[in-house]
């Protein structure tokens, strides 16, 4: 998670939300996150059961509005639209 982090934040996370997740390069994998922008700290929110990170799309608006942080939602590897992981 924080490789995704820091990845967002050096492609440019506190520029607008561009439609749909943004896809940034993570031990060679394609990576996707989206951005809620905020003034305050980033909080990062990951998925997991097998979910991906729309789970976090009515939560996210309102957990940056009342904290004034940025929320950064990613799929981790093989989920959403993030690359599948190397097989065995």
């Amino acid at each position: 998670m924080a490789a995704v982090v820091a990845a967002a934040c050096a492609a440019g996370a506190a520029d607008p939300p561009a439609a749909g997740p943004r896809l940034v390069p993570v031990n060679g994998r394609e990576t996707a996150f989206s951005v809620t922008p905020g003034r305050s700290r980033a909080i990062a929110l990951g998925a997991g059961g097998g979910t991906d990170s729309p789970e976090w799309r009515e939560v996210v608006p309102e957990l940056a509005a009342r904290t004034g942080s940025e929320a950064i939602a990613c799929d981790r590897t093989g989920a959403g639209e993030s690359d599948e992981a190397p097989g065995p």
